[in-house]
């Protein structure tokens, strides 16, 4: 995710595993100017994402996530927990959205009825029916491919948030 705040690009929507999450692209903030830089740095840091949150009329309680141009991911949650899961979402997100763009540099972003479906299907108002079915499922959530010891760390630290994932590659 680094690399998209570094080229100064928001993570586009690409896929359903995104979908699952946001129903957005993960925005990407401005670099932040010399006077806020030279100010109270981390403080600034804030206001810059605030700022462009309200530029993009977006809500940080539907948006966990986002870049700073030039610095790096941001990520927060009701929990610590769900903090660092968002920050295993971003990363794994970010890293199928830079080869999505290796692959086919002209992909589309995903279709809106794709993203509204898979956002609703985990967040929606009838998301809550779907719970049982998920809790049994074997690999959550959306099967993202991360290094084992980001999800140990997620999973750790909110055990009945996290089931078991399937590490490796799919086809």
């Amino acid at each position: 995710a680094t690399a998209w705040a570094q080229a100064q690009c928001p993570v586009p929507i690409f896929g359903t595993t995104h979908a699952d999450h946001l129903t957005t692209d993960i925005p990407c903030a401005p670099p932040m100017d010399d006077k806020m830089i030279k100010g109270d740095y981390e403080h600034e840091t804030g206001f810059q994402i605030i700022d462009h949150f309200n530029t993009l009329k977006l809500s940080y309680k539907e948006v966990e996530m986002v870049l700073v141009g030039n610095h790096a991911p941001f990520t927060w949650g009701k929990t610590a927990a769900k903090a660092v899961y968002n920050s295993a979402v971003l990363e794994s997100v970010a890293q199928m959205a830079l080869l999505t763009r290796q692959i086919n540099p002209m992909a589309p972003r995903l279709k809106q009825a794709l993203i509204q479906k898979h956002f609703e299907r985990k967040h929606g108002p009838d998301s809550s029916r779907h719970a049982l079915r998920r809790r049994a499922s074997p690999v959550r959530p959306a099967q993202l491919r991360m290094p084992a010891s980001q999800w140990r760390a997620a999973r750790d630290l909110d055990p009945a948030a996290h089931g078991p994932v399937r590490l490796g590659r799919e086809c």
